[in-house]
C-alpha cells in the first residue's frame, strides 16, 4: 500500500512539473505586463528606471523559458530574438530617461505594445 501511495506522489508530482512549464513563461510575461504598465505610467526619471529594471529582469527570464506554443528549435531562437529586441528597447528608452530626455523615453515605450501584439501573434496566437 504505501509503495502505491508513493508511486501516486511521485506521479502527480511529475505531472504537476510538466504541466507547470509553460505557466512559468505565463508567470514571466504576466510580470512583464505589470512592469510595462508601470513605466508607461511613471512619472518620474527615477520611476521609469525602476520599472525598466524589473521589466528588463522578467523580459531575460522569460527568453529563457521555451513556451508550449514554440516547438522547434528554429522557432525558439526566433522567439529569443524578438525577446532581446523587446529587451534593447526598454533599455533604450531607460537611457534616454537617465539622460533628462524623459518624454523621449515615453514615447518610445509606445513601440513595446506593438511589438506585444506582433509577437503574441507569432508566438502564442498562432
Amino acid at each position: 500500500m504505501k509503495k502505491s501511495l508513493s508511486l501516486l506522489a511521485v506521479l502527480a508530482f511529475s505531472f504537476g512539473l510538466i504541466a507547470c512549464d509553460g505557466d512559468n513563461v505565463r508567470s514571466e510575461m504576466q510580470m512583464m505586463g505589470r512592469y510595462n504598465s508601470e513605466l508607461i505610467s511613471a512619472a518620474s526619471a527615477e520611476e521609469f528606471h525602476k520599472a525598466s529594471e524589473n521589466l528588463q529582469k522578467f523580459s531575460l527570464e522569460a527568453m529563457n523559458k521555451r513556451p508550449s506554443t514554440v516547438k522547434s528549435d528554429e522557432e525558439f531562437k526566433a522567439y529569443q530574438q524578438g525577446m532581446q529586441h523587446f529587451i534593447d528597447v526598454v533599455q533604450q528608452a531607460d537611457q534616454l530617461a537617465q539622460q533628462g530626455k524623459f518624454e523621449e523615453a515615453k514615447d518610445l515605450t509606445k513601440q513595446l505594445l506593438e511589438m506585444k501584439n506582433q509577437y503574441h501573434a507569432e508566438f502564442k496566437n498562432k
